[in-house]
């Protein structure tokens, strides 16, 4: 069983009841969690191409849960492509590996902070309309980059208190 601290629990508290609240919105998609086998293959995919580091827990935890959701311009990737069905039009949710692998090799500002050859040291994880969602694995930080100066925005020390300070507080902005 995992230890936790008292800070990590609240964080974990507020992500549950921001998770709650989004679930009850029709307007937001919500893959199936995905196997130890898929989160396996999405890091062999990412190892193959340039990330030597395992898959940061936190996210791993989350996308047991769920593979990822798509709300508003709000993503957070699943571990696999998905595409949602049942609506006027279909939907897609990016995969870590895929948009990794398009903005490492693109002219992205994430590709210009990866400053080791064929490494990624910041992996994106998802995305608004504005800002990157990444996680910096030499800082062991979860951050928010702005798409166009690529400066650092807001800084998180676990995935928790990221979703709860960046998804959670525009839940009832949105609503």
């Amino acid at each position: 069983m995992e230890k936790y601290c008292e800070l990590e629990m609240y964080e974990i508290g507020r992500m549950e009841m921001a998770l709650e609240i989004l679930k009850e919105n029709k307007n937001v998609f919500f893959p199936p969690p995905v196997t130890e086998k898929e989160i396996d293959e999405c890091y062999d995919d990412l190892k193959a191409f340039a990330m030597l580091h395992p898959l940061p827990k936190d996210l791993i935890n989350f996308l047991k849960r769920h593979n990822g959701f798509k709300w508003n311009s709000i993503e957070i990737f699943g571990a696999d492509k998905i595409y949602e069905i049942g609506n006027s039009f279909d939907q897609k949710l990016m995969d870590i590996f895929s948009i990794n692998r398009k903005l490492f090799k693109g002219n992205s500002v994430l590709n210009k902070l990866n400053t080791k050859e064929k490494t990624l040291e910041y992996l994106c994880f998802g995305n608004s309309a504005e800002n990157y969602f990444v996680y910096n694995e030499k800082n062991d930080t979860w951050e928010i980059h702005s798409m166009t100066i690529g400066e650092t925005l807001r800084t998180y020390d676990s995935f928790p208190a990221f979703f709860a300070s960046e998804i959670g507080c525009v839940i009832g902005k949105n609503e």
